[in-house]
């Protein structure tokens, strides 16, 4: 649970919304937070705190009444700022007047402010008339990055940022923010000389010492933040699941520093010993940095990986543009008919990205059966409800049990909204990967839920002619069997 809205924003959660935040009592508020849409490190993350003073007041001829407030930061926007209010006349028609909030500066970057509301004027024979005001929601206002000390640009392979921990538990944090879907990501050093490398892959993908591990989307140009472990030696982005563990790999020996290798920027760095945020003039800081003016990740007015949602080694090349409605094609179904997409030509080894949209509960999103000589592998993408659905399954021709392998991501609101979605199948060695959007899981034998236990016997996957060698569809209706797949 995060007590700062800039928490949820490091968390990856980069788009604005009501989201929890929790209080010096342990006690949980919904708290609107307002996000910028550029994440460069100047950018103002805002926290909206809505009052009773936005409810119209009314005021009775001829009184004085003032509203005083007190809060704990700095309302910057409210400063010297005139507020309306409404006046309602019986005999005349309604007008506005302005108000203005007059506030004092005290200790601790603490403000007071007071209202004051004027009724109306006695002098002016208007004792039927009444006035009502209101004021605005407060807005406290920060930048992502307060001290430009405190941010750390990795502009060449060459440059790295190392943390040093004498602590033997607590966590290791930073921020961090990229655009390069393949890059060096950390270096863990040990107590005995020995260190442990962590790669991006992909954008998705997380490699320990050559251990694939499915992460998300971490190459998007939006913060991050990775929680390191001292004492499990684990890892943990964005305080999310999977938690990527490496104590097997230390053989036991402590952690004493990190070295953050990745290209793009870094911030937020705190460790066991110093909750702050560390900057340059650190003593446990070490840093080889080399600095570019002009470097801006994933700029709105090109075309950059960020715009991709897919895997790098899915697409022709690193750049992407925004999904232009007027490229794509419209696949109609009717009780009688169906338009799909078919594709001659597809092994076990191929990666595809599809973007659609839809507004149905259940599709199917591709179907691919894959025919040689020793073996049939048949792989299938659908949703159904809230949970999209990858599964490949194979089986040599000398044998009629077929081995499958399946994983799912959920959506809350499902996938029949009718919003651009990218979906991705693709391997990294002999691991299989599904990617919905910024999510994504690997296929696996193992059985997570009825849904994906009814996928693991082949039954729910579409069939073809074994004459057909190799092909690809796109597009489809996805009819369920006997048994509901939305079932848990």
């Amino acid at each position: 649970m995060q007590r700062k809205t800039e928490e949820h924003y490091l968390n990856g959660e980069s788009k604005s919304g009501v989201k929890p935040i929790l209080g010096e009592n342990d006690d949980i508020y919904e708290i609107e937070c307002l996000t910028p849409s550029d994440s460069e490190s100047d950018q103002l993350i805002q926290t909206k705190i809505h009052t009773a003073l936005e409810q119209w007041s009314t005021v009775e001829p001829g009184k004085r009444s003032t509203v005083g407030f007190q809060i704990g930061f700095t309302i910057e926007s409210f400063f010297g700022q005139q507020r309306i209010f409404r006046r309602n006349m019986s005999y005349s028609e309604a007008y506005e007047e302005a108000v203005t909030l007059e506030s004092q500066r005290f200790a601790e970057n603490k403000e007071a402010g007071i209202l004051h509301i004027l009724g109306t004027d006695v002098n002016k024979n208007s004792e039927k008339t009444t006035a009502q005001i209101r004021s605005s929601s407060l807005i406290c206002s920060k930048t992502i990055v307060e001290k430009v000390e405190c941010l750390f640009e990795l502009n060449e392979k060459s440059d790295w940022l190392k943390i040093s921990s004498s602590s033997k538990d607590g966590t290791i944090e930073f921020a961090f923010r990229t655009d390069r879907p393949e890059t060096p990501f950390m270096r863990i050093f040990l107590t005995d000389g020995s260190f442990i490398n962590i790669d991006l892959i992909d954008g998705y993908l997380l490699t320990v010492d050559h251990m694939v591990h499915p992460a998300k989307l971490l190459a998007d140009g939006n913060w991050h933040t990775v929680s390191l472990d001292v004492s499990s030696l684990s890892l943990q982005i964005d305080g999310s699941s999977p938690i990527i563990s490496f104590a097997a790999i230390s053989e036991g020996n402590p952690l004493v520093a990190i070295q953050i290798l990745l290209n793009g920027q870094i911030s937020g760095v705190k460790t066991a010993e110093s909750k702050n945020w560390l900057c340059a003039d650190s003593k446990i800081v070490e840093k080889k940095l080399t600095e570019q003016i002009l470097r801006k990740i994933c700029p709105s007015y090109e075309d950059n990986y960020c715009k991709c949602f897919s895997p790098r080694s899915v697409l022709s090349t690193g750049k992407c543009k925004n999904v232009d409605e007027r490229n794509g094609f419209q696949l109609g179904r009717r009780s009688d008919q169906l338009s799909f997409f078919f594709i001659n030509g597809f092994s076990e080894k191929s990666r595809v990205n599809i973007v659609f949209k839809s507004d149905s509960e259940s599709g199917l999103v591709m179907f691919a059966v894959v025919n040689t000589k020793l073996s049939m592998t048949r792989i299938q993408i659908h949703f159904n409800g809230d949970k999209m659905y990858g599964v490949q399954c194979s089986r040599t021709l000398s044998s009629l049990n077929e081995k499958c392998r399946t994983c799912s991501i959920s959506r809350k609101d499902g996938f029949g909204n009718n919003d651009w979605i990218s979906v991705s199948f693709f391997h990294y060695g002999d691991y299989q990967f599904l990617s919905v959007d910024s999510d994504v899981c690997r296929l696996a034998p193992e059985m997570t839920s009825s849904a994906e236990m009814q996928l693991l016997d082949g039954a729910s996957l579409y069939e073809t002619d074994s004459t057909v060698e190799s092909a690809l569809f796109i597009g489809g209706t996805y009819y369920t069997k006997a048994n509901d797949l939305n079932r848990k």
